[in-house]
């Protein structure tokens, strides 16, 4: 579905104007308001990322690790090295202060997403439609309070889109394959912050092949993205090869995620983390292969690949003693990417931003009644989402009906995460995968609800009227999250 470009100078001008709008919001929220970083999180991450700027070492100190992927701590260790003067030795102040580099790298990388996917979508959208859009994504709630966390997702997120955005304009290029190639280059690396795209060539292959494209084209298609990122990934899975003396194409987790999968049914709890309940199911293995009752990340981190092989042999175990769990709880995790909004974060964030606050991790662990804050704004952003799932639905068929190779790109990158989370873990932390592609497939469908009508193209229909009603409530929310920030006793009100 390509409608007529909107022109050039527009175009520039509402990007400019929506990368502008991202920046001073959440600017204004990391500068005024205690972030989630701040009070609560693992911290792993940035530990990591601040050991790769100061030893060159993904792990702790000159000891490496083959556990967590090296994309997200590398982009720590590239702001830290780039927007701050690290002392020798690091000290514990600078710890603290330099998280503030880190959240304006992530408003900045969160600002040029939300003005490029203004520039992208604009030609199906329409520019109007295409800027709330991107807008809905960037200021919503659950995307706000990421910026001010020191966690993969706001990154994954923005790279995902970006990658989607490659491959469509690749498959669209005259010279296919210098286009294909780079494209998989981008997404080899985005497989390094995290491997859950490493099958997209297999999934776009069926997209293309139902689609109607010749089995030599589409195989060619993915034979070239295939190889971009083999060249962005093949290094680092020959350093750990060096490591640990065995093919780990990024980092050895994927059997941990499966046995916790695999020992027991699993509920879908937006708002709590499973893996707090996950934790106690894989102690006993930990503690057979460390020696250790109590968890340490040094020690995880040193018997890595022990760790797994010993989880491959309990899931293995549990599939032969109870078949069933696993797939049922593949099929539960496969609902909550598709159908469930967790508002936790939101929550929390109103929650902290009280003087009297007294965050507790205790809040996220399953069971807890999570009375420490009534949210109206969470309230309305699950609302909103849930009232987005139809349209979005009539957006995914307009995708695969209409062939267009940017849409088609967004629906295989969609499915490719979908399939992921469904046969691994869906969790609190995961639940940002959602709306990059719940908001713009809304979008659409709305759209060409008015395309079918016989609506003049430019002219403003029902569709994209309601689109921009639910979207522009999307941006709303966001800044009343923004205003508890800046004006904390408004969380009385909101």
């Amino acid at each position: 579905m390509r409608g007529t470009a909107p022109p050039l100078p527009a175009r520039w001008r509402t990007a400019a104007a929506v990368v502008a709008v991202v920046l001073l919001v959440t600017l204004a929220v990391v500068h005024a308001g205690r972030q989630l970083g701040d009070v609560w999180n693992p911290d792993e991450w940035y530990a990591l990322g601040m050991n790769l700027a100061v030893h060159g070492t993904l792990g702790l100190g000159e000891e490496p690790t083959a556990f967590r992927p090296p994309g997200y701590p590398a982009f720590v260790a590239l702001v830290l090295l780039g927007l701050t003067d690290m002392p020798d030795p690091v000290t514990p102040d600078f710890v603290l202060r330099s998280r503030g580099a880190l959240y304006l790298a992530q408003a900045l990388v969160l600002a040029l997403t939300a003005g490029a996917l203004t520039w992208w979508w604009s030609r199906s959208l329409g520019l109007g439609l295409a800027a709330v859009t991107a807008l809905a994504l960037a200021l919503n709630p659950h995307f706000l309070v990421l910026v001010g966390l020191p966690h993969y997702a706001l990154l994954h997120a923005c790279l995902v889109l970006g990658g989607a955005w490659a491959l469509g304009a690749a498959l669209r290029a005259k010279r296919e394959a210098p286009a294909l190639l780079l494209a998989g280059v981008l997404w080899g690396a985005i497989a390094l912050v995290r491997p859950t795209t490493l099958p997209l060539p297999l999934i776009l292959l069926g997209v293309l092949l139902l689609r109607g494209w010749t089995r030599g084209h589409a195989l060619r298609v993915t034979a070239w993205l295939t190889l971009g990122m083999l060249v962005a990934v093949a290094p680092w899975t020959v350093r750990n090869a060096r490591l640990r003396g065995r093919f780990i194409p990024v980092n050895a987790q994927a059997w941990t995620v499966l046995f916790a999968a695999s020992a027991e049914d699993v509920p879908v709890r937006p708002d709590h983390s499973n893996w707090m309940i996950a934790q106690e199911t894989t102690g006993p293995i930990y503690e057979r292969v460390t020696g250790e009752s109590v968890f340490h990340t040094r020690t995880l981190y040193r018997n890595d690949v022990l760790l797994e092989d010993a989880y491959r042999e309990g899931t293995l175990g549990n599939l032969r003693r109870a078949p069933l769990v696993y797939p049922a709880n593949a099929a539960r995790f496969l609902g909550a990417v598709l159908f469930r909004t967790s508002g936790l974060l939101v929550r929390f964030f109103e929650y902290i931003q009280r003087p009297d606050a007294r965050p507790t991790v205790e809040i996220f662990r399953p069971g807890n009644p999570q009375t420490f804050e009534r949210s109206r704004v969470t309230v309305a952003f699950k609302l909103v989402a849930a009232l987005l799932l139809l349209p979005a639905a009539g957006g995914i068929v307009v995708a695969w009906r209409g062939a267009d190779p940017d849409w088609l790109a967004l629906l295989s990158v969609f499915l490719c995460l979908a399939l992921a989370h469904a046969i691994t873990w869906m969790d609190l932390l995961y639940y940002y995968v959602r709306l990059p592609f719940l908001l713009p497939f809304a979008a659409l469908g709305l759209a060409a609800f008015d395309r079918a009508r016989g609506g003049a193209e430019g002219r403003r229909g029902p569709g994209t009227r309601v689109a921009l009603l639910l979207l522009g409530s999307l941006v709303a929310l966001g800044l009343c999250t923004a205003a508890v920030a800046l004006f904390p006793p408004l969380a009385d009100w909101l």
